[in-house]
């Protein structure tokens, strides 16, 4: 099959670095979320259900936001948002009021540059909880829900450099695991859920994981490669911290410039530098 259609674009009002989708306003159309690094909010683009999308509408969240996730956090039906803060070191929560609007958002205290976040029940207790990488902390940090839109303090475990994140059961015994990609060290972390609910362990050695590819019907060469995943000792502790909530203003300040330079050398920075880097430098 040929496909030669052309991307259509949306105006999402910043810099995008996240995207997610859920239907926010229950009309039976896929909606889209994205978080803005630059202007510190989140935009929604409600669908018009022919793949295109109304006037993007911006929330204030925290500094830098990156990555984001949907769920339904206090189980009311109406999906509501979870997103990483990288310069705030927070995760900021948005409840959907159903209608595409959300309630003012809500941040808790997690690792240093909070980077993606993953929505799922990890403790099988029925309630949605939020995982998050700290990739300046070199920690996951797992927020337990209380099924009413609040989440209980962050538990952290060791992870070097954690990024992305994914959540799945590898080993088919019905409790979930989490692996994350490490930054600039080559590896990804895996931790593997326990009998013991919301609790993981990393990998007990190192695992090696072979790819091949064969060789396509096109101009496509074969490659194959090898990449091993360290062992890190991880145990669970809990912030030493009590986990705050603020409410954050919903008010930004659109950058002047069209083709600004400084969030141009901000965005390179981010993409090419292997050191976290911190927005305050620049901005």
């Amino acid at each position: 099959m040929k496909h030669s259609q052309s991307a259509l674009f949306s105006d999402i009002g910043g810099n995008g670095c996240g995207v997610t989708v859920g239907d926010f306003n229950r009309d039976g159309k896929a909606d889209v979320a994205v978080t803005n690094c630059i202007l510190n909010n989140i935009g929604i683009l409600l669908s018009n259900g022919d793949s295109t999308f109304k006037e993007v509408v911006v929330y204030g969240v925290g500094i830098l936001p990156t990555g984001i996730d949907a769920g339904d956090f206090n189980r009311d039906g109406n999906p509501d948002i979870a997103n990483a803060n990288y310069n705030s070191n927070t995760v900021t929560v948005s409840l959907g009021k159903g209608d595409g609007t959300f309630k003012p958002a809500v941040s808790y205290s997690v690792g240093a540059y909070s980077d993606f976040v993953s929505i799922t029940d990890i403790n099988g207790d029925g309630k949605q909880d939020i995982i998050n990488s700290n990739n300046g902390s070199n920690t996951i940090s797992i927020l337990a829900g209380n099924g009413d839109g609040t989440f209980q303090p962050a538990i952290y475990y060791n992870a070097q450099g954690a990024t992305g994140i994914t959540v799945v059961d590898f080993n088919g015994d019905g409790i979930f695991e989490l692996a994350a990609a490490n930054w600039n060290i080559n590896t990804i972390s895996v931790l593997l859920g326990t009998p013991v609910p919301g609790q993981l362990t990393t990998t007990a050695a190192p695992v090696t994981i072979t790819s091949t590819t064969t060789e396509l019907p096109t101009t496509v060469s074969t490659t194959t490669s090898t990449f091993t995943i360290s062992t890190i000792t991880s145990t669970a502790t809990t912030s030493t911290a009590t986990s705050t909530t603020t409410t954050e203003s919903a008010t930004t300040t659109p950058c002047p410039e069209v083709e600004c330079p400084v969030c141009s050398e901000v965005t390179n920075y981010f993409m090419s530098n292997s050191n976290p880097p911190n927005i305050n430098d620049y901005w």
